[in-house]
């Protein structure tokens, strides 16, 4: 089992996604929310009472991050501001994930002064007729005026380009033009299997795979760092090594996250519909237990014990593998056979003795029963610290600037280089 400690310990989720309307400005065809183009829906937006509700309850949960997002937020500012204001100023760190079509300067103003701080949006085409053929919409312009205007107030930004097989061959073109505008960070997440989806959209592994080489071409023309926000098998591929960076990513879903409706109803993410409590009427730490299976490995396709790489694979998305095969703990669509060739070497690293380090900024710490979470929320990496080693990472990042040299001589204790080695693999120390 991957990480059991971590995750089958943890008191409440780290992050959420609050959906504040189903609405949107968009009728994307990849869209994995099962309820577009249902009438009737029974709840459509937070009302602002219900909004602070659940907002107070994930403060006294100690989540360190929650994402705004919906459907379109900007269709809710009455609510995404006074929300972001609310949870950044009882020390939540808040993003907010919009398409950019309603974005003017006024909001540009809004965010700064609601704490909010980091926008995701999503482009999936830097052509206006695809784009607008993909959107059903006629506001390629002002998604593009939405970014540039981001951009030029220096607000932090990161656009993600969802890929089915409409715009698979736009990748590099999606990422060229977003380097033109400034942007920094892109990824093109392949587009899950989900209820709603037509099925011929869907990417083969060849396709997923050509889009990681088209991200690794952004990344190597245009000095962009790269990604996909969904996790992936690392047997998609029998060269897992040449995509490392893009295997990083866990499955979060109710290990580390969870999703709340419009109505309150709590998921494990954004993908899965299945439903486990309502925050309005009932507290997050009940709703949180009932989820338990999903941090205790329940959903682990047996076939993935047989793998060389099972220890630092992410399985894949849960809810494909149910779309496809009716199961959460079956193999998902793009996963293929346990790997036995292909074992992923142990890294060595090496760190000169006058290297300047340092723990990464922003680090979160939160009290478990038995050690401490840390969480880092700028690449969502994490670990368990127990009493010890959280003293030693609490006094790095009391001290700021160090070198293992220095280190050597002032503690003269076994182990201390092996543990700064550890956390410079787990991307705390830098």
């Amino acid at each position: 089992m991957k990480n059991p400690i971590i995750y089958e310990e943890l008191k409440s989720p780290v992050t959420a996604q609050l959906e504040t309307t189903y609405k949107c400005t968009s009728r994307c065809n990849y869209c994995y929310n099962s309820w577009r183009g249902r009438k009737n829906l029974p709840k459509t937006s937070l009302s602002k009472e219900d909004s602070m509700t659940i907002s107070k309850k994930l403060v006294e949960g100690e989540l360190f991050e929650v994402v705004l997002t919906g459907g379109e937020p900007l269709l809710r500012r009455d609510i995404v501001y006074p929300c972001a204001k609310y949870l950044s100023q009882n020390n939540v760190d808040v993003g907010l994930n919009t398409n950019l079509i309603l974005l003017n300067e006024d909001d540009i103003h809004k965010i700064r002064d609601s704490g909010i701080s980091r926008v995701f949006a999503s482009l999936p085409s830097s052509d206006e007729k695809l784009y607008n053929e993909i959107t059903k919409t006629k506001s390629f312009k002002k998604a593009v005026r939405g970014i540039e205007t981001i951009i030029k107030n220096k607000l932090p930004l990161g656009i993600n380009m969802v890929v089915t097989k409409t715009n698979k061959h736009q990748v590099y073109e999606v990422g060229k033009l977003l380097y033109e505008k400034g942007v920094k960070y892109f990824s093109a997440t392949p587009a899950s299997p989900c209820s709603f989806m037509p099925r011929e959209l869907e990417l083969e592994k060849e396709e997923v795979v050509h889009t990681l080489d088209s991200l690794l071409m952004v990344e190597k023309d245009f000095n962009m760092i790269v990604d996909v926000v969904e996790p992936l098998p690392r047997c998609i591929t029998k060269n897992s090594k040449e995509y490392e960076q893009f295997f990083k990513r866990d499955c979060a879903a109710g290990k580390l996250t969870i999703a709340i409706s419009p109505g309150g109803k709590v998921r494990p993410c954004t993908h899965i519909s299945k439903e486990y409590g309502n925050l309005l009427n009932e507290e997050l730490s009940e709703i949180w237990d009932r989820m338990k299976s999903w941090r205790e490995g329940k959903y682990i396709p047996k076939e993935c014990h047989k793998c060389e790489e099972m220890s630092i694979c992410s399985f894949g998305c849960r809810e494909a593998a149910k779309i496809e095969t009716g199961s959460y703990s079956k193999m998902e669509p793009w996963a293929t056979e346990p790997l036995k060739e292909n074992r992923k070497e142990i890294k060595v690293v090496s760190i000169p003795q006058d290297k300047e380090l340092k723990v990464i900024p922003n680090l979160r710490f939160r009290k478990e029963k038995r050690g401490y979470f840390v969480f880092s929320p700028r690449d969502h990496s994490a670990i368990y610290a127990n009493e010890e080693l959280f003293k030693v990472l609490s006094s790095l990042y009391n001290r700021g600037k160090f070198t293992l040299g220095e280190l050597n001589k002032e503690e003269k204790r076994l182990g201390l280089v092996n543990i700064i080695k550890y956390l410079n693999v787990k991307g705390i120390v830098e």
